[in-house]
């Protein structure tokens, strides 16, 4: 996954922490948590990230 944010974020110029930040609001609904990757991981182990973001991005 940290490749993929890496090649992003240098793909479309926009900051780390920006995307940090959003995918942490999206999957967590919070600014603040524990370490995003590992929750991450933890959701995709349990098929609830990909609705988490299809969620956030039809909110937008």
């Amino acid at each position: 996954m940290k490749t993929l944010l890496d090649e992003v974020t240098q793909t479309k110029g926009v900051k780390k922490g920006l995307v940090m930040k959003s995918l942490r609001a999206a999957l967590m609904g919070a600014l603040q948590g524990p370490d995003l990757m590992e929750s991450w991981l933890i959701l995709r182990q349990r098929q609830f990230d990909v609705p988490r973001l299809q969620a956030a991005l039809a909110l937008g």
